[in-house]
């Protein structure tokens, strides 16, 4: 279906082309310009002379910068500050400018031309490939007129399309005058000025009011809209993207300013979605490729390394600046296409554009970037519009959701729709921490939320974000806000939270349990801790800290946590972490005791050393022969070593299963086979006494506590 969608789309052709020149026999105009008077016609060599040296050299635009070069353009300008152009032939020859333009571009509605500079070319002058900035607004084309002045060469060719025009302005007759037009988005050249002094005016040509009338097209509009109707039966996926011939700023995007065949076309197409009930727009397809680049020639030895594409490594593709026929904007853009919503099929293949290579540096090998924006008509069906929007990444669609609720109707879309999606969708991080945009992101959701007054939309956020994703103390208040659209469920809602989330951001639980229910609320969360939540050191203090202004329920508190928790994996390292902090000493008591009861026992507890050779047989789990064997020298009182002469293997074999016992090993390599060794140790007391004396240092470091 899209295929013919776009056969009868480009198949609707109206009368005009991109470029023209002819040239014209009228009265001519009276051009002074200061210091050096009245131009005469057809101009003299001297009289050219005089002007180049009261002119200044033409600049060029690259980018936001604006340039000098030669080795670009090489001309000369005066700008119309410095000149006046009237007399009685001057009106009709912009009429006859105006009438040329609207003629030969296909162009119609009122225009206007204003004088942008008077441009001198001398021998040799020219200027390389370019494209002409919209200087004014409405600016849609550039015309030239070409004085009366003996000259060769300073032909203009405009390439638009894979086509080429060349507009040959000058003429032998001393009585005529070239006029010439383009559209500012071609690409175009002044060729080199072989003889004499080309001299010319330069005409910025725009709209100011209304639309460019596009011509009578029933019949396309028909069977486009029949192409329509057909989308869901047929419709290979959920948009359509269709490039023009020519490109428009943000600035120039309308529907009213498109030029030439762009006018009658996309005037079909808009027509023919009216009655389709699909959706069309204008916007700027924007594509931003990097990659690695690849030496295709060149090099250090023989001068500068040449470059072709290589790798694509990442790519960012939106369709940006969406208009619609009435110029409304939907207040939000596609964030994502691919190459098979493109129309005509395979034109991102053959786009022609400047790339950028970066050269090796360090270790990083050369890479390259591609940026280019081309205009397209965009179609979708009206129902299908969350769907391209859900595209997008979750900070743009909370920003826009939010701007939805507090601005203005987003065109197509449904508030609680995108909500529902959103929530469904919303990505939960790994982890304990968020990062701050994670927390700016369910902000505005939740401001969104409380906006729309939905209080499922908040059961499903609670239910979908609430429980699974790390909580912060900076979105409590928009959790807070959130839950209070639930009337009598709050509670539920909130405990759902509390119990999902206290075992590991207790801090945070707090600060949400005090922002729902005010200063000292926290009965919520005692209800969760009481449920046998599971703590590890770090939150346990950090429960401790949240709870340091209620120093009787923090007590209650640490009697529950007391028992439960492990001495050395949580409540030791916790109260370590909380030294100093002399406003939890009472509250914390109950959890002081047990650690002080547990470390006064290890203390008490020492280790002795042992009073003969016996030693633990326990780390011997094998039940052959030989670690039979070895249990018995181990039992043994009396025996501290034992030897082993035998093949490698069996040596091995009782080496590994003595790891864990009281020995030291030495292999004896004399004679054959050689002899495994085994004698006695304290490591076992060793590591006793070593335990041992930790624990009288951690006890002492509880000593702040007692």
């Amino acid at each position: 279906m899209f295929d013919a969608l776009s056969a009868v789309f480009l198949s609707e052709v109206r009368h005009g082309s991109f470029a023209g020149g002819t040239t014209v026999s009228l009265p001519l105009p009276r051009v002074e310009v200061a210091g050096v008077g009245v131009l005469g016609f057809p101009l003299q060599p001297e009289q050219a002379r005089r002007l180049i040296a009261a002119a200044e050299l033409s600049p060029f635009g690259k980018g936001p910068l604006t340039l000098v070069d030669t080795e670009v353009r090489r001309s000369w300008q005066i700008g119309p500050e410095r000149m006046t152009v009237g007399g009685a032939g001057w009106s009709g020859l912009l009429s006859e400018v105006t009438r040329y333009v609207k003629r030969t571009l296909g162009v119609e509605g009122t225009i206007h031309a204003e004088v942008y500079k008077l441009l001198i070319y001398e021998p040799g002058g020219f200027f390389t490939s370019h494209r002409d900035t919209e200087k004014v607004a409405g600016m849609f084309a550039t015309a030239v007129v070409v004085l009366p002045s003996a000259h060769r060469g300073g032909e203009i060719e405009v390439r638009h399309l894979g086509h080429t025009e060349t507009l040959r302005l000058g003429a032998d007759d001393p009585g005529l005058m070239g006029i010439g037009a383009f559209f500012t988005d071609c690409v175009h050249e002044v060729r080199p000025v072989t003889e004499g002094y080309r001299v010319a005016l330069l005409l910025n040509v725009f709209r100011k009011e209304g639309a460019l009338a596009a011509p009578d097209a029933r019949g396309p509009v028909a069977e486009m809209a029949a192409l329509l109707r057909r989308w869901d039966a047929e419709a290979p996926g959920d948009l359509f993207l269709h490039m023009l011939e020519h490109q428009y700023t943000v600035a120039d995007l309308s529907f009213g300013r498109l030029k030439g065949k762009d006018a009658a076309r996309v005037a079909a197409l808009a027509a023919a979605g009216q009655q389709a009930g699909v959706m069309v727009a204008l916007g700027l397809l924007d594509v931003h490729e990097t990659g690695e680049a690849e030496v295709s020639g060149g090099g250090w030895r023989r001068g500068d390394p040449e470059y072709t594409v290589g790798e694509l490594l990442d790519s960012a593709r939106q369709v940006i600046g969406l208009r619609f026929p009435d110029g409304q904007e939907p207040g939000w853009h596609i964030d994502s296409f691919e190459d098979e919503e493109v129309f005509p099929e395979g034109v991102l293949e053959d786009l022609d554009d400047d790339v950028e290579f970066n050269e090796y540096t360090g270790n990083e090998g050369a890479t390259y970037e591609r940026r280019y924006q081309r205009t397209v008509v965009a179609c979708w069906p009206r129902e299908r519009s969350l769907k391209l929007l859900l595209r997008g990444s979750t900070t743009r669609l909370a920003c826009w959701l939010l701007r939805l609720m507090q601005e203005e109707e987003l065109t197509g879309i449904s508030a609680p729709a995108l909500a529902a999606s959103l929530i469904q969708e919303w990505p939960i991080p790994v982890g304990r921490w968020i990062g701050s945009e994670a927390k700016g992101d369910l902000l505005v959701l939740l401001e969104a939320l409380v906006l729309l007054e939905d209080g499922d939309l908040v059961l499903d956020a609670v239910d979908r974000i609430g429980v699974a994703m790390p909580l912060q103390a900076e979105v409590a208040d928009g959790w807070a806000n959130a839950l209070r659209l639930l009337g009598p469920d709050a509670d539920a809602a909130l405990a759902r939270i509390l119990r999902a989330r206290v075992g590991t951001e207790p801090g945070a639980c707090a600060a949400l349990a005090r922002a729902f229910g005010g200063r000292g609320s926290l009965a919520p969360l005692v209800e969760a801790f009481a449920a046998g939540v599971s703590l590890d050191a770090g939150a346990l203090a950090e429960a401790a800290l949240a709870f340091v202004g209620e120093p009787d329920t923090l007590q209650k508190m640490a009697a529950v946590w007391a028992p439960r928790f492990d001495v050395d994996k949580v409540l030791l390292p916790a109260l370590v972490s909380l030294a100093g902090k002399a406003r939890l000493k009472v509250p914390l008591r109950p959890i002081v005791q047990r650690v002080q009861e547990v470390l006064d026992q290890r203390v008490a507890a020492a280790p002795r050393p042992p009073a003969d050779f016996v030693r633990s047989t326990a780390p011997i789990t094998c039940r052959c022969v030989t670690c039979a064997e070895v249990k018995g020298f181990l039992a043994s009182p009396t025996q501290e070593e034992w030897r082993l002469s035998a093949v490698q293997e069996r040596r091995n074999h009782v080496e590994a299963n003595v790891a864990g016992a009281d020995v030291t090993r030495a292999t004896v390599k004399r004679g054959s086979p050689h002899t495994l060794v085994l004698t006695k140790s304290l490591k076992s007391y060793e590591l006793a006494v070593a335990e041992h004396k930790k624990q009288i240092a951690a006890r002492q470091g509880l000593d702040w506590w007692v």
